[in-house]
């Protein structure tokens, strides 16, 4: 799964800790706190509310996600273009074009993905996806309170010894 731009990703019940601390640690000592999680909570809000209406919106999200993830998606989207036509089809592998048709990548329904019809699908997916995951009282947008929720949630899975704290014991 690719990496959640808000709450910091998806992890691996063996390598959760470390990513938490990579994400969220700010002031570098190896440990992330409650208030770290609410001063990145916070920052990020911030970030993310772009037209500043006091929630993260869909377009909120789409702007930035496209920003965020265009990067990793480009590079993948070269990987799976074997003839580097620029465009993803069935002469690359049945496989790949069956999943990226399946995923609705093929917008404009002429049986292969170009690159920004990938992109497109990829952040509407990871919009969807994040505002499902983090809104959770179904108003398509997400407060600051929510997001803090979650990344709290987030912690809180992964600070096995409940000491309020994530290092390197969790």
């Amino acid at each position: 799964k690719p990496k959640n731009p808000l709450t910091g990703g998806f992890f691996d019940k063996d390598t959760a800790s470390k990513h938490f601390i990579d994400e969220f640690d700010l002031n570098k000592d190896a440990r992330v706190t409650e208030r770290e999680v609410a001063r990145y909570s916070n920052d990020r809000f911030g970030e993310l509310n772009k037209d500043e209406t006091g929630d993260i919106t869909r377009d909120d999200l789409s702007l930035s996600f496209e920003n965020e993830l265009s990067t990793g998606l480009t590079d993948r989207f070269s990987r799976l273009d074997k003839n580097k036509d620029g465009l993803i089809s069935s002469s690359e592998e049945f496989n790949i074009t069956n999943a990226l048709t399946s995923n609705e990548s093929d917008i404009n329904k002429d049986g292969r993905a170009s690159l920004g019809e990938y992109i497109a699908s990829s952040v509407k997916t990871a919009t969807q996806d994040v505002i499902k995951e983090i809104d959770s009282n179904n108003d398509q947008k997400i407060s600051k309170e929510e997001l803090s929720a979650k990344i709290i949630e987030v912690m809180n899975k992964i600070d096995i010894d409940n000491n309020k704290v994530v290092d390197s014991s969790d």
